[in-house]
């Protein structure tokens, strides 16, 4: 065989399986923790009701372990990075994300779907939507202005390091700017480069209770629906 082509038979078989992974971010925060933790639980047994095997966690306020999520993964990080004095969640939640990445060590090839660990999904609708499309680069559900609902999005793992790479944490932090608008604009800017596939997608099929929110720490009990 032409080495040529050899060569290009092989890149393909391997882009082709790149793994999917499932991280959830957490943050156990002392108020309403034991509201919280039976979310988190809610939210996992439906991961692997759906079919999840590896659940991979991000814890962000509690430095070190163990917690209940030991009972849940085999695979949990407790950030360092996450920083009290920011005002912006947003970008502590990025700040973390990222760290966790280099942790985990993923392939860069690797897609990863990112949820915010509390919400529930409805269905699996978007698990086996990044499954059976191993040819797009993202997939999001964007508002009118076209910033990405993060709560539940997927994305390439050299992707989510660039974006996150370039973003300045400590300025971020203490401008309340929605770290939807940033992540975005980096999926334009990407389109605009070319090479980026982007499949939008309507509905993410996930519901969470916003109470406690660190966000909203003092609104009632709502569900809301993505």
């Amino acid at each position: 065989m032409n080495q040529k082509y050899f060569l290009i038979i092989v890149f393909f078989i391997s882009d082709l399986y790149a793994e999917v992974r499932v991280v959830c971010t957490a943050a156990l925060t002392e108020s309403h923790y034991d509201f919280r933790e039976k979310q988190y639980r809610e939210a996992f047994t439906i991961l692997k009701n759906y079919g999840v095997s590896e659940i991979f966690i991000v814890e962000a306020l509690k430095k070190q372990g163990p917690t209940f999520f030991e009972e849940i993964s085999s695979h949990v990080f407790y950030a360092t990075v996450n920083n009290p004095s920011f005002q912006n969640n947003g970008i502590n939640e990025a700040a973390t994300f990222l760290e966790a990445l280099y942790y985990f060590d993923f392939d860069d090839k690797d897609m990863i779907i990112k949820f915010t660990g509390r919400h529930q999904l409805t269905s699996d609708f978007l698990l086996r939507l990044v499954e059976n499309n191993s040819e797009y680069d993202a997939f999001v559900k964007v508002n009118s202005d076209g910033n990405v609902f993060t709560l539940g999005f997927a994305m390439r793992c050299k992707d989510l390091k660039e974006m996150f790479g370039c973003m300045n944490f400590d300025a971020m932090g203490h401008i309340m700017r929605p770290i939807e608008y940033d992540v975005g604009d980096y999926i334009k800017l990407k389109i605009r480069q070319g090479n980026f596939k982007v499949y939008y997608v309507d509905k993410l099929y996930m519901k969470a209770n916003i109470f406690g929110s660190s966000t909203a720490p003092n609104v009632a009990e709502q569900i809301k629906y993505y």
